[in-house]
This record gives C-alpha cells, sequence and structure tokens, in this order.
C-alpha cells in the first residue's frame, strides 16, 4: 500500500510540474504560488477524474489527513487572486486561433444545481466531446438566464478569432425571439431545437406551426429560406427528423431551425 501511496504521489508530482509549465506559459505574471497550486489542483483532478471533494482529499498527494486536505482544496477553489475567465480564456484562446478559417460548432447548455441556482455553459463540440470554454452560475428568476447568456457571449466574442465560423447548438429553451436575434447578432449561426408551436412563414407570406411539418416516422424534411416565430425572424434553415419513439413513450419529432 506504501509503494502505491508512493507511486501515486510520484505520478501526480510529475503531472503537477508539467501542467505547472504549461500555465506559466500562458500566465508568465501569475504569483508562483498561485501557479503551483492551480497546477496541483488541476493534476488530482486529472488523476482522479472526479468532483467530490472527499474523492479528490482522498488521493491529494499531501500530508495531513483527509479533513485537512479538504480544506485545502476548499480554500483554492475559494482563491479570488484571479477570476476563471482571466485563468481559462488565454487557453481558450489558443485552442480556438486552430479553427481559423474553419468553422466551430459552440453548445449552449444550463443545468440547475438545485431549485435556487442554475449554470449556463458554452462548450465546444470536439471529435464526439463537448468541451468546457466559459461558464457562469446564476441566482434563477425570470430574465437571469436570458442575461447570463447574453454576458457569456459578449465574453466570448472577444476570445475567438476573426476567421472562425461559428455555429451554437441550443436545445427549445433558447428558441424564443430574442435568444435567436442575440446568437445571431454576435455572427454567429443558430442550431437550435424548436417547440412544435413555433409559426413558420414562408416565402410566399403562408404561415404554419411547426408541428405541421412533421414528415412521417422514419422521414426526414428540410425546409430553407424560412423566418421562425411570429415576429419573423431569419431567414433559417429548418431540418424536420420524426424517429420511430422508444417502447411507452410519446412521438417526439427533433424540429431544428
Amino acid at each position: 500500500m506504501k509503494k502505491l501511496n508512493l507511486k501515486r504521489r510520484m505520478e501526480q508530482e510529475r503531472l503537477r510540474s508539467r501542467i505547472a509549465s504549461q500555465l506559466r506559459g500562458f500566465h508568465p505574471k501569475m504569483r508562483k504560488t498561485l501557479l503551483r497550486n492551480l497546477a496541483e489542483l488541476v493534476a488530482v483532478l486529472v488523476q482522479v477524474r472526479h468532483v467530490h471533494l472527499s474523492k479528490l482529499a482522498e488521493k491529494l498527494g499531501r500530508d495531513g489527513n483527509e479533513e485537512s486536505r479538504e480544506q485545502w482544496i476548499r480554500r483554492q477553489l475559494d482563491n479570488d487572486t484571479m477570476s476563471t475567465w482571466e485563468i481559462f480564456r488565454p487557453l481558450a484562446e489558443c485552442l480556438l486561433r486552430g479553427f481559423v478559417g474553419r468553422s466551430v460548432c459552440l453548445v449552449l447548455d444550463p443545468t440547475d444545481l438545485d431549485e435556487e441556482r442554475c449554470t449556463v455553459m458554452i462548450m465546444l463540440a470536439y471529435r464526439g466531446r463537448a468541451l468546457p470554454l466559459i461558464w457562469m452560475s446564476f441566482e434563477i428568476k425570470p430574465g437571469a438566464i436570458e442575461d447570463t447568456v447574453t454576458l457569456l457571449f459578449a465574453e466570448l466574442r472577444h476570445w475567438i478569432p476573426a476567421g472562425v465560423k461559428v455555429y451554437l447548438l441550443a436545445d427549445r429553451e433558447f428558441h424564443g425571439v430574442d435568444m435567436l436575434r442575440t446568437i445571431c447578432a454576435q455572427g454567429w449561426k443558430p442550431v437550435v431545437r424548436g417547440k412544435s408551436t413555433t409559426t413558420v412563414t414562408f416565402s410566399d407570406g403562408s404561415q404554419r406551426p411547426m408541428s405541421d411539418l412533421t414528415p412521417p416516422i422514419g422521414q426526414m424534411r428540410f425546409y430553407d429560406g424560412i423566418w421562425l416565430t411570429i415576429d419573423q425572424v431569419g431567414p433559417f434553415s429548418l431540418s424536420v427528423s420524426c424517429a420511430p419513439p422508444k417502447p411507452g413513450k410519446k412521438l417526439d419529432p427533433w424540429l431544428v431551425g
């Protein structure tokens, strides 16, 4: 057991040193203590692949009992010497520079933390994974999610270099008029799952609810040059697919504009 613990500590220290070296390249003026502690915290996260503090404290290569190690982790998470965005921005910018002349898919996703708070995250879809780029937590109240998303967009827009075409993927809660316009205002293309009650306006002026456009089960349809919602935001393209429902489930066609 002692040999296993020693081996894990040595591996963690080597990983910490590599992470610290990379962080120094992104943050040449970061305080030495903050750099070391941040690298140590990231190293144990990579090793454990868990976010529960007790799990991290159990594997953290530091002296003291598990309670004291957990307190150390809490202190690092509460450290406000540099903001999360300030620390993460140069890493995200470096990643996004590799997409100049290409297109990227960003994923907008909210997650309720509890009954009072929510986190909204924007991630980069990359090789079948969603890599977090920027996020913010907020108190759940009317208009809060729209305000938070607007702040995230304003910040992330400065991180994305010129020459990158952006598609933003989002679910039905972001299919409102204001949100579609906010996405388009960034110069990005929204790819948002629509609601069946959303009004679709065609180029000839005719209007129909999205639900009327659902094809037979197992088929897909594509519409180009259409406007969405009663306020006619667009023009957009619309893809409609209808997969067979799972046993015991209702038919739920995907309406993506």
